[in-house]
């Protein structure tokens, strides 16, 4: 369960993904105000994503729960505020007892985010998502992590041809997954690679969530946005709300979830592949992006290389794809500054 030993805050990639996801969030404000709900997460020692919702919405009801005793014990010295509750639980403890912490908190909703960091225990992460998503109420929001580096499943060895580690993935996989019950239709062995992986375990995620669903007839669990990155290593995430069929519609059209290119009601993973940047780096960049319009979409790659002089990837196409993920994501790249306490 627990992230204790890596710092997120210091990973660009991850911090674009997680300030998407306040902006997901911004879109569900307009409808239900986050500030009602309870927060459930993995805080590991950093607290970051608690950190953020509690400045960004005004969250004041947040329980942190980790299953491994000494990183625990290092939850409750490093706690923020003194409205996060660690506890010292199993995330199946919490999704046994959804209505019992709702209850206990005084809270209409939840916003859960089960932030899985071992592929080991896949097909026991996949239970917990079937078995949560029934005892969600309408307009509870569940995100989910999941790693998506396939060289898990095995890894090359010397003069191994593609197609048998790929099929030695595939065999690997089922295994885990005991079948192919999570597993998407036709899937083929040639989709275990570290570009596909990531599309298989969207596919996944969605299957599960389609069948755990069925338990609730009147309820959908509608997606707001997905996405993959890669910093230590691949990681997908999915985010949804639950909603009641009938009033869909009516939630896209509140939210503008549609008119967001980042995110949106469809299955999309969108991926985020930000150069690491020098200060000088980022404000040169800024500053040939926004120099001739205010809208920085409209600068190719090619052009803004060109005035930038040199290269973010050994490759020139490499480079030119860093900046034109720049241009897409500026706006949550991360700035770090020295603090002095």
């Amino acid at each position: 369960m627990s992230g204790a030993a890596v710092a997120y805050h210091l990973r660009p990639n991850k911090h674009v993904e997680r300030h998407l996801f306040v902006d997901l969030l911004d879109h569900v404000d307009r409808w239900n105000p986050i500030s009602s709900y309870l927060y459930v997460g993995f805080g590991g020692v950093y607290f970051e994503d608690f950190k953020l919702l509690h400045a960004h919405f005004g969250v004041d009801k947040m329980l942190s729960i980790e299953n491994q005793r000494w990183v625990f014990e290092r939850q409750k010295f490093n706690v923020p505020y003194g409205c996060i509750h660690p506890k010292n639980l199993d995330s199946s403890d919490f999704i046994r007892d959804v209505e019992r912490f709702r209850i206990r908190y005084k809270v209409a909703n939840i916003l859960c985010w089960l932030d899985y960091a071992t592929s080991a225990e896949l097909a026991g992460q996949l239970n917990e998502i079937k078995s949560v998503l029934p005892n969600l109420a309408a307009n509870d929001v569940l995100k989910v992590t999941l790693p998506a580096n396939p060289s898990v499943l095995g890894v090359k060895r010397e003069g191994m041809p593609d197609a048998d580690l790929f099929d030695k993935r595939l065999e690997i996989l089922r295994n885990r997954l005991l079948g192919t019950q999570f597993l998407p239709d036709g899937l083929t062995a040639n989709r275990m690679t570290e570009r596909h992986y990531p599309e298989v375990l969207c596919e996944t995620f969605r299957r599960a969530a389609a069948e755990a669903m069925r338990e609730s007839p009147n309820l959908v669990f509608q997606p707001l946005g997905s996405y993959v990155y890669k910093d230590t290593t691949q990681i997908v995430t999915f985010t949804g709300i639950v909603l009641e069929a009938d009033k869909v519609d009516e939630f896209l059209e509140k939210t503008s979830l549609k008119k967001f290119d980042l995110g949106g009601p469809a299955w999309e993973l969108i991926k985020i592949e930000v150069p690491e940047l020098s200060l000088r780096e980022k404000l040169k960049l800024d500053q040939v992006i926004f120099k001739q319009t205010s809208t920085p979409k409209k600068h190719r790659p090619v052009e803004v290389q060109i005035k930038m002089g040199l290269k973010f990837a050994p490759e020139v196409v490499d480079s030119r794809r860093m900046i034109e993920n720049y241009i897409r994501f500026y706006r949550y790249y991360p700035s770090f500054h020295r603090v002095t306490f």
